[in-house]
């Protein structure tokens, strides 16, 4: 083999695989003005912020075989099809603490829906076990340090929003590097 033809070899990329695997979450998502309320006090207190907006998560991040996505697709549309539209109201601020250092916003409406839908959703091709139970909430905060708990706790503590939750929507991270992407809405029945 020439020097020439090794060079060019060498300086040619690889080719690029899929992933065998990815993770995937299904959300709801909070509306606006409240989403940026949310996302600005989150970028305020922490530096680690992902890239997601603000959101009631139903399936938390979950890998599955790459190959799978069309029957989670499906899946998803299924239990869409299944669910009316519901009311969520946030009201106030809540932790988890002592458990687990995080400050949220609390669903004082629309917590039996979401348990229910998020029920359905656990099912065929994203069966999961859950860390632990299934508290549907608002982030406002968490893992940072305790005056930043308190002070998301206070900003926050006078909230009470209500809003129509007609549609959920899956989110990837294809690469595993917490860089969220939305795949695709899934609208809940309309009767």
């Amino acid at each position: 083999m020439s020097t020439l033809s090794t060079a060019a070899s060498v300086t040619q990329p690889a080719p690029q695989s899929e992933p065998a695997e990815v993770v995937l979450g299904v959300l709801i998502l909070v509306p606006e003005p409240l989403s940026g309320r949310v996302r600005a006090l989150r970028t305020s207190l922490s530096e680690d912020v992902v890239a997601v907006p603000t959101h009631v998560t139903l399936i938390p991040p979950t890998t599955v075989a790459a190959t799978e996505l069309p029957s989670v697709v499906e899946h998803l549309r299924a239990v869409a099809a299944g669910e009316a539209p519901f009311s969520i109201r946030l009201l106030g601020t809540d932790t988890f603490q002592p458990v687990t250092d995080v400050v949220f916003l609390p669903l004082a409406d629309g917590r039996d829906s979401c348990d229910r839908l998020q029920e359905r959703l656990r099912g065929g091709p994203l069966q999961v076990d859950l860390r632990f139970p299934y508290h549907p909430h608002v982030t406002l905060a968490h893992d940072i340090p305790q005056a930043g708990l308190d002070q998301a706790r206070a900003a926050m503590e006078s909230v009470d929003e209500t809003f129509t939750v007609d549609r959920f929507v899956l989110y990837a991270d294809p690469s595993g590097t917490e860089d969220w992407e939305p795949v695709r809405e899934f609208p809940l029945a309309t009767s």
